[in-house]
C-alpha cells in the first residue's frame, strides 16, 4: 500500500485498505460471472449480485484512492451500460430503476470520503480550496437553471429527474477522478485504452452474432439492426469512448520506446476504428479520423522530429490502414448516399427548425431543469422531448443565452490552461490526451448530444482533469 496513504489514515483503516486490493479481483470475478446470466435470462436474483460485486469493487478502490477507479466506472459505462436497471429484467425489481452505475459511482463517492475526508476531521471551512473559474461557471449554470425551473413551475416529472441525474453523477465524477490519483493521469489512460478494446470485443460480438438488440431499454446496451442493406450495431456508452480512444493511443503510442508496446497500441487501436465501424455513424468515424490527424499534428510540431524517408513512407502506409480499416463499416458508404426523409441530417435540421419554432422565453432565457420542447421523431410526427442532438439546442433549451456564454467561457478556459500546460512543458502526452478527449466530445456533440448524456459526461471531466493537473512529470504517488 502507498506509504503515503498509510500515513494518513488511522490503523484501522489501513487495515482495511490493504485488505481492499483483495476485494477488486473478487468482485470484477463475481460481476464477470453473474452479469451475463441477468443479460441472457433477465434474473434478478443475478442483478442483485451484479450490483453487490459492483458496489464492492468501487468501494475497494476508492479506499486505495487508486486511478483504476475511473477505469472502473468507465468500464461499467462502456460495457453494462449507463442505463441498465433492474426493470429491464423479468418480474419484480427489488431496486426499483437502480441503475448499476449511479450506485457503483455513489459507494465509490462514499467511500472515498469516508477514507480521505473523514478520519482526519481536519475537513474545516479553512482547508478547502476555493472554487476554480470552471467550478463557478458550473455553479452558475445550475443555479440559473434551478432558478428557471422554479420560475417555469417547479415541475416534477422524468425529465427533471433526468437533468438531476446528469448534474448529479457530474459532480461525483469530478469528486472521484481529482481524489483518485494513485497510479497517475497514464494509469486512466491505459484503462480507457483497455476499456475500447473490451467495448470493441463486445461489439464486434453482438455485430456477427446477430443478436438483436434495441438500445437503452435493452440488457445488452446496444443497438443492432438492418437498415439500407447493411447491419448497424451501436453500443449505447461504449461507442463514445471508441470515438475517443484511437486518438489516444496515438499519444501514448508516441512516448513509447518498445516496439512491441507500439504494435499492441496499433493493433488496439485498429480494432476500435473496425468495431466504430460497424456503427456506421458518419459523425463518430468523421471525429475519430480527425482526432487522430489533430494528435499526429500537434505531437509532430511540439516535438519537431527528424522525419527519414522511411519515416515518412511507413506513415503513409499506416495512413492507408487505418483509412482502410475504417472503410470496413458503413460509414463511410453513408458520406455519399442520399438522405431519407426523418433521419440523419434531415432529422437534425427538422429538430433545429422545431426548437427555434418555440416561444422567445425558450430559446433566450431557457426552461431550466426539466426543460423540454416538442420535436419530432424518425417517422415526423411531434413527440416531447427534453434532449437533442445538436449540444447548443440542448444548452439554450436548458439555459438560454446564459448557458451558451458559459459554454464559450469554459471552453476559451480550457484552451488556456491546455497553452498553459503545454508551455510549463508538463506531461505533453497527458495534456494533448485531455485536450483531444475534450475537443472531440465537443465537436461529436453537434450532432450526437454527447455531453447531455452520463456517457460523455464522465470522459469529458476525465480531459479536463488531464488538462488541469499536467505536471512537469507524470503523477505517480498521491497528492
Amino acid at each position: 500500500m502507498n506509504s503515503a496513504l498509510r500515513a494518513t489514515l488511522p490503523a484501522p483503516w489501513g487495515t482495511s485498505v490493504s485488505h481492499a486490493r483483495w476485494l477488486v479481483p473478487g468482485g470484477l470475478a463475481v460481476l464477470v460471472a453473474a452479469w451475463p446470466v441477468f443479460v441472457f435470462t433477465g434474473s434478478q436474483a443475478s442483478y442483485l449480485v451484479s450490483m453487490l460485486a459492483a458496489c464492492s469493487t468501487a468501494a475497494a478502490l476508492a479506499t486505495t484512492r487508486s486511478s483504476l477507479m475511473v477505469g472502473f466506472l468507465a468500464g461499467l459505462m462502456a460495457l453494462i451500460g449507463p442505463e441498465v436497471n433492474g426493470e429491464l429484467g423479468n418480474g419484480h425489481a427489488p431496486l426499483g430503476s437502480l441503475r448499476i452505475l449511479d450506485a457503483a459511482t455513489a459507494t465509490a463517492a462514499i467511500a472515498l470520503f469516508v477514507v480521505a475526508w473523514w478520519p482526519s476531521r481536519r475537513a474545516t471551512l479553512a482547508d478547502w480550496r476555493r472554487p476554480g473559474a470552471l467550478a463557478a461557471l458550473a455553479a452558475l449554470v445550475v443555479g440559473y437553471a434551478t432558478l428557471r425551473w422554479a420560475m417555469e413551475g417547479h415541475r416534477v416529472d422524468s425529465y427533471l429527474r433526468t437533468d438531476l441525474r446528469l448534474i448529479v453523477l457530474a459532480a461525483l465524477f469530478w469528486f472521484i477522478v481529482s481524489n483518485c490519483r494513485c497510479g497517475g493521469a497514464r494509469a486512466i489512460l491505459w484503462c480507457f485504452v483497455g476499456v475500447g478494446v473490451l467495448a470493441a470485443l463486445k461489439a464486434v460480438a453482438i455485430h456477427y452474432s446477430g443478436v438483436y438488440a434495441i438500445g437503452a431499454y435493452d440488457r445488452l446496451q446496444a443497438t443492432n439492426y438492418f437498415v439500407s442493406g447493411q447491419t448497424r450495431t451501436i453500443l449505447v456508452g461504449g461507442d463514445t469512448l471508441l470515438i475517443l480512444v484511437p486518438a489516444v493511443i496515438v499519444l501514448l503510442a508516441t512516448v513509447q520506446r518498445s516496439s512491441l508496446i507500439r504494435v499492441v497500441l496499433a493493433v488496439a487501436g485498429l480494432l476500435c476504428l473496425w468495431a466504430l465501424g460497424l456503427s456506421a455513424t458518419r459523425t463518430g468515424a468523421l471525429v475519430a479520423l480527425g482526432l487522430m490527424v489533430v494528435a499526429v499534428a500537434a505531437t509532430l510540431v511540439l516535438a519537431r522530429p527528424h522525419m527519414s524517408r522511411w519515416a515518412l513512407a511507413g506513415g503513409l502506409v499506416v495512413t492507408v490502414i487505418v483509412l482502410g480499416v475504417a472503410a470496413l463499416g458503413g460509414a463511410a458508404s453513408r458520406l455519399t448516399e442520399a438522405e431519407a426523409p426523418h433521419v440523419g441530417l434531415n432529422f437534425r435540421k427538422e429538430e433545429i427548425n422545431s426548437f427555434l419554432s418555440a416561444s422567445a422565453t425558450t430559446k433566450y432565457l431557457g426552461q431550466g431543469l426539466a426543460g423540454r420542447f416538442l420535436g419530432k421523431n424518425v417517422n415526423g410526427q411531434p413527440v416531447l422531448t427534453g434532449w437533442a442532438h445538436e449540444l447548443p439546442v440542448w444548452i439554450a433549451l436548458k439555459t438560454g443565452v446564459f448557458g451558451l456564454v458559459c459554454a464559450g467561457l469554459a471552453l476559451a478556459i480550457m484552451f488556456r490552461r491546455m497553452l498553459d500546460a503545454l508551455r510549463r512543458a508538463g506531461d505533453r502526452a497527458q495534456v494533448l490526451a485531455g485536450a483531444a478527449i475534450v475537443l472531440g466530445l465537443v465537436v461529436m456533440s453537434m450532432t450526437l448530444g454527447r455531453l447531455a448524456l452520463p456517457e460523455g459526461i464522465l470522459p469529458f471531466i476525465v480531459g479536463v482533469f488531464l488538462i488541469s493537473t499536467a505536471a512537469p512529470n507524470p503523477v505517480t504517488s498521491v497528492t
